[in-house]
């Protein structure tokens, strides 16, 4: 087992997944992009992990909605998505 130290690491580690519909790997390239203030790769990850219905993407891109982050805010998306 072995430790990803940073966003660099993380990054290769998961982009290739993430490109071939890992929704796991969208959740962590959409965290990661917002943690480095890439809102819109951030709501595009968030929203690609969320189609295929992975909790932790749906909450993601609920608060990138709540707080108008990588798009318009728009709390009725936010709410549908925290409901679903």
């Amino acid at each position: 087992m072995f430790a990803i130290r940073n966003f660099q690491q993380a990054h290769r580690a998961c982009i290739a997944a993430a490109r071939n519909g890992d929704a796991k790997a969208q959740h962590h390239m959409a965290s990661m992009a917002r943690s480095s203030g890439e809102l819109e790769a951030a709501f595009h990850w968030a929203g690609q992990s969320a189609e295929q219905n992975h909790a932790p993407g749906q909450l993601l891109l609920a608060g990138l909605y709540r707080n108008g982050e990588g798009t318009e805010a728009n709390a009725e998306a936010a709410a549908r998505l925290l409901r679903a």
